[in-house]
């Protein structure tokens, strides 16, 4: 099974006006007079991304602390540190280096929040393995659908595309397949992320950047990555406040027209009501 995680780590002088890099956020120098400028740092993705920086300075007086973490909203540009130089040192220098990665490192998971199954109204299907279980779900809050290849899959919580993978077409039990899980990568409002895997090679019908309500289309379940049989593998994740890796957590589905929600464990089979808004 794969994770996926945006993360950067670069280390620069800020001695340009601007540096351009193939990350997720830049960061630039703006002039002041009186021997000053501001960092400024934009995202230029159409998501949250949360950051930690670290400054190396040296002849400057500053405003904030030297190392720290926080979140940028999507295409937001804002000033981050404030630096006036000493008069009295003549050599005076800075570095800085960052790591970045999407979502909100502040998210708080609500068990309480609704999501629905991420099939289409009316189909039942087989819970196979469920959190903290099964060969593959030992340290993972994650669900596996029995789902012959092709079934709809669908949105089970609103949110926008941040990651995709379809081109692969190998599938097997071995952990050496986990990798070639083809997937769907929604970002939630609250931080949260959902993954829907393993699914048919070349199959995804939404974009990267596109907002996805409940119910919609995402792709077609298949038997990409390690697996036994065809499935569909559905898991939510937050980001660990380190930046460095995404954590699962626990859901309830909405699994009757009453709007009841709960915990699905293996061996039951169940059919998608529908949407309660």
């Amino acid at each position: 099974m794969r994770t996926t995680l945006l993360l950067a780590f670069i280390c620069f002088s800020l001695f340009a006006q601007a540096q351009e890099t193939s990350t997720s956020l830049l960061f630039k120098k703006v002039p002041i007079p009186g021997y000053a400028f501001d960092i400024l740092v934009k995202n230029t993705k159409p998501y949250v991304m949360s950051y930690k920086v670290k400054f190396d300075v040296y002849g400057y007086k500053t405003d904030n602390r030297y190392e720290f973490t926080d979140t940028i909203g999507p295409g937001v540009e804002k000033k981050i540190m404030h630096l006036e130089a000493k008069r009295r040192i003549k050599n005076r220098d800075f570095t800085y280096s960052w790591v970045e990665s999407i979502g909100n490192f502040n998210t708080k998971h609500d068990l309480n929040l609704k999501y629905y199954l991420p099939y289409e109204e009316g189909k039942a299907f087989k819970v196979i393995q469920a959190y903290d279980e099964g060969n593959t779900h030992k340290t993972i809050e994650a669900i596996d659908f029995a789902m012959p290849t092709g079934t709809k899959v669908t949105v089970a919580r609103r949110g926008l595309v941040v990651d995709i993978k379809q081109d692969s077409t190998n599938g097997c039990p071995d952990e050496s397949c986990a990798s070639d899980a083809n997937f769907v990568q929604v970002l939630h409002y609250d931080g949260t992320f959902a993954k829907y895997q393993h699914l048919q090679a070349e199959s995804v019908l939404v974009k990267v950047g596109q907002y996805v309500n409940i119910g919609d289309v995402l792709a077609l379940s298949g038997a990409t990555g390690q697996v036994s049989e065809p499935q569909l593998h559905f898991e939510v994740q937050r980001l660990h406040p380190n930046l460095d890796r995404y954590v699962t957590v626990p859901v309830k589905f909405t699994v009757n027209d009453e709007n009841k929600s709960k915990i699905l464990e293996v061996g039951d089979t169940f059919t998608r009501p529908k949407n309660i808004q």
